[in-house]
């Protein structure tokens, strides 16, 4: 039975991908919590092409796996791998989970996983997510170490090089033992590090020229990190390592979802605005701590042992 197998074994997961980093990136979360409480043996299906394309990928790459085992669960972020993923548990069994609003309708899936802003309708199978997943690395505190993360340019905010550097300024200023690190995203515009003032404890790095992993090995160590409020991945990708989060503030288009969201995790403690930010004293840390990955994992293993098993 699926929920002895679960409790008693290693549990086998087929993860299905995309090709988005993004994507990827959540699935890894939520697939850490789980190693977290049972060991697991995890295997990959890649996506790519039209859907009869990725149909025909899952036929043939699932058939190969199953010679093995078959999945206690399949695991899959962004709608791409909705229908690859639905046909290998009609094939092989196995609980469902999708993260971030489906394409299809929820109840086509055992869980879906959905972050708070997205607004998500209550549902048996909808485990609301405090941001989306990633992986947590969590490490020694640095007192000295900070790190600036600079989004870019995006339809619900004015942007605005000169604004954030004035207030990088002031932080940097503020805090001269921090060695402060900051780094530009793919969004990024191409001038925003030669539009700043150097500061003698802010390197500058280009996100092209960072190695891979190199975020989250920082943002293990670091003990305060300031975001760009466009960043909504990054925010919180910092709550999750434990850092002392602050926001750059940049004026908003619109009363808009993630303004919104925003303005909750200020009021709720969670991260801190640049304008309620006193220059004398440092970033406090969240009184929330956030282990969604871990969260998340308890409650799909929590409900798989009242549900009844798929095979």
């Amino acid at each position: 039975m699926l929920c002895e197998d679960m409790h008693n074994t290693a549990l086998t997961i087929w993860c299905f991908l995309d090709g988005k980093p993004g994507h990827e990136k959540q699935s890894r979360g939520l697939i850490q919590g789980l190693q977290a409480l049972r060991p697991v043996h995890v295997d990959t299906i890649p996506l790519s092409g039209s859907l009869f394309q990725r149909l025909k990928q899952t036929q043939h790459t699932c058939a190969v796996l199953a010679r093995t085992s078959r999945p206690h669960l399949l695991i899959g972020a962004g709608h791409a791998t909705h229908v690859p993923l639905l046909l290998a548990r009609t094939l092989y069994g196995g609980r469902s989970i999708v993260l971030m609003k489906p394409s299809l309708p929820v109840n086509c899936f055992d869980f879906v996983l959905i972050p708070k802003h997205d607004q998500p309708k209550k549902h048996a199978r909808i485990i609301a997510t405090e941001g989306a997943l990633s992986p947590v690395k969590l490490g020694v505190k640095n007192k000295q170490q900070g790190i600036i993360l600079i989004g870019g340019p995006d339809k619900r905010v004015v942007w605005n090089n000169e604004q954030l550097w004035r207030q990088i300024k002031t932080i940097c200023s503020a805090q001269p033992e921090i060695h402060w690190q900051l780094s530009t995203s793919r969004r990024s515009p191409e001038d925003f590090i030669l539009a700043g003032e150097k500061q003698t404890n802010l390197e500058s790095i280009q996100w092209q020229d960072s190695p891979a992993g190199w975020l989250v090995n920082q943002l293990a160590e670091a003990s305060q990190c300031w975001v760009t409020q466009d960043s909504v991945s990054m925010l919180y990708e910092a709550l999750s390592a434990h850092c002392a989060v602050g926001v750059l503030e940049l004026p908003s288009l619109k009363n808009n979802k993630i303004s919104r969201n925003l303005s909750r995790l200020v009021a709720e403690g969670y991260v801190t605005s640049f304008s309620q930010w006193d220059s004398k004293y440092r970033l406090t840390l969240s009184p929330h701590p956030l282990q969604e990955h871990l969260r998340c994992a308890k409650t799909i293993l929590a409900a798989c042992q009242e549900l009844a098993p798929k095979y």
